[in-house]
């Protein structure tokens, strides 16, 4: 199905608020429908924000349910020189307010808070990169990596 002109239009001012961002050195994105995804299929939903700086990684904060499923493996810790199993990783993906697919690479399943009175999750993680795609063309995507 082709484009009209006002989809092009909006996937240009798209491409040009990515551009800007990139000449900016920053990114702030609220993701108010956010799903942190573990290897295993596990899910945890929620609200976040993707935050970057140029020359850092890309940090993720967000709070979701699912407390009392991680409540289990809280605090474990890999011994050092052991690969970490694909079920002990987890990745961001959401959509952003302003119509962007947001997903970042998988990282390990750490920088997360739980407490034994609630049944949130605090997530304060960072990743080396993530995928950005305008929801209305998702054939077309940003990768950005640190």
């Amino acid at each position: 199905m082709p484009l009209n002109t006002a989809r092009c239009g909006e996937v240009r001012v798209m491409l040009n608020d990515w551009l800007d961002t990139l000449l900016r050195g920053e990114l702030d994105m609220a993701v108010p429908g956010v799903t942190l995804v573990q290897g295993n299929g596990a899910s945890f939903t929620g609200s976040g924000r993707v935050q970057w700086l140029a020359g850092s990684d890309v940090r993720v904060s967000a709070v979701t349910n699912g407390a009392q499923s991680l409540l289990a493996r809280f605090g474990r810790v890999w011994p050092f020189g052991r690969l970490i199993p694909r079920e002990d990783y987890v990745h961001l993906s959401g959509r952003s307010q302003a119509g962007w697919d947001v997903e970042t690479i998988p990282v390990p399943t750490e920088g997360y808070s739980i407490r034994d009175d609630s049944s949130d999750v605090v997530w304060d993680f960072s990743t080396d990169g993530l995928t950005l795609a305008p929801n209305s063309i998702s054939s077309h995507r940003t990768i950005a990596r640190h």
